[in-house]
């Protein structure tokens, strides 16, 4: 996976739309709409629905988004280590 097209992604899914993404990132919409396509790609499949004006998730995109987030957790806890009051931050590898 590359950054950028995760990062496009991981936008689309707050931002709901290309349009919002483009200016949340700062980049033109062709350049947004483009990572996102190379991202799909690269899986072969889509992971939004495209509706008019906006884009949704769909049942494969809310899977990669769990799986990305989750993994980007599991990066996090080494660096972590003890949270307040000592306790050990756990989380699971899947």
């Amino acid at each position: 996976m590359y950054f950028p097209q995760l990062r496009s992604f991981q936008a689309g899914t707050v931002e709901g739309s290309f349009t919002s993404v483009s200016k949340r990132l700062n980049m033109s919409k062709p350049t947004i709409i483009q990572q996102v396509q190379q991202f799909e790609t690269v899986y072969e499949m889509e992971f939004f629905y495209r509706l008019r004006r906006r884009i949704e998730l769909n049942e494969v995109g809310r899977i990669l988004l769990w799986v990305t987030a989750t993994d980007a957790l599991c990066q996090l806890q080494p660096r972590v280590g003890k949270v307040a009051g000592g306790t050990s931050l756990r989380l699971a590898r899947l």
